[in-house]
């Protein structure tokens, strides 16, 4: 009989522990976006000035924004991506997410992710992945990774080193890109 109780009891902690742990992902949930929305161009514009002789970035992906579990889980990712500087040993200058920054390119997914990126501290650059033109809902396929994220193919500067950003998320490049290059 003290085995059953015993049981009840760690199953309880169990259930509370894991309700605790997604109160975070309940208020994201009331939080509304800022807008305008900071899109890959701008913000690569704004890391031209920087001048501080080392600097180093974040590189993150498949943040599947839209899906509440995927949203559970991003936010303690940006918990821990904003103490990443708590030492100042290094600056941090951007956040690449490399593609998949929703769960299947809905636009309630792409407004979900566009909170997320309010909510880390640094600027985040973003490249599209196979899941975030899923739904183009009539659209066009990229329309909304491009209104809520900005351009697919685009390049950049930080100090002394160049970032190229491609669109590969059907697993090849296009002539256009090659010519690009």
């Amino acid at each position: 009989m003290k085995k059953i109780h015993i049981a009840r009891i760690l199953f309880v902690i169990f259930i509370l522990l894991n309700v605790y742990s997604l109160l975070p992902a309940v208020s994201f949930y009331f939080k509304k976006p800022i807008l305008p929305i900071r899109l890959n161009r701008d913000i690569a514009r704004g890391l031209a000035g920087n001048k501080e002789p080392y600097f180093s970035f974040i590189v993150t992906s498949d943040t599947g924004s839209g899906l509440f579990p995927n949203n559970s889980a991003t936010l303690k990712l940006v918990s821990r991506i904003n103490r990443e500087d708590r030492f100042h040993k290094t600056p941090i200058d951007f956040v690449v997410n490399v593609g998949d920054v929703t769960f299947r390119g809905k636009e309630a997914h792409y407004k979900d992710y566009a909170k997320i990126k309010e909510m880390i501290k640094f600027p985040v650059i973003d490249a599209i992945g196979n899941h975030d033109d899923d739904f183009d809902q009539g659209l066009g396929g990229m329309v909304l990774f491009k209104k809520y994220c900005g351009v697919t193919n685009f390049s950049f500067m930080d100090r002394n080193s160049y970032f190229i950003v491609l669109d590969d998320k059907d697993g090849d490049f296009n002539e256009s890109q090659f010519a690009w290059l």
